[in-house]
């Protein structure tokens, strides 16, 4: 278990902290808010803040029917919260973004591992 959860955590800092990058660019974000260093920064602890979580957390408390997402929601939220004090940034931009990583990352995560 350990070792997919680590699998799962580095997966989801590179895709997440990509998706980052993808939208500073794509959104021309202020450069020194959005340095490569503060992306990567931001990318890491997003997901290593929540993913444990996820894995060792939420599975017994959620049945599987439920788990996915509430899991989902609940991530966005936490890691819009976390982008919105890291970045100084307003709340509903970050929702946005923090739903555009979890989605682009969910959505890898199904075509690699379930299908």
């Amino acid at each position: 278990m350990i070792n997919n959860f680590l699998l799962a955590l580095v997966l989801t800092i590179l895709i997440e902290t990509t998706v980052l990058f993808m939208i500073s660019i794509y959104w021309n974000l202020d450069k020194t808010k959005f340095s490569s260093k503060n992306i990567v920064f931001a990318g890491i602890m997003a997901s290593s803040l929540t993913l444990p979580y996820l894995y060792f957390v939420f599975p017994y408390f959620l049945p599987w029917v439920l788990y996915i997402p509430v899991w989902e929601i609940s991530v966005t939220l936490i890691e819009a919260v976390f982008y919105t004090f890291y970045f100084e940034i307003k709340f509903p931009k970050w929702l946005l973004i923090s739903f555009l990583a979890n989605f682009v990352s969910y959505s890898i995560w199904v075509i690699l591992f379930w299908y």
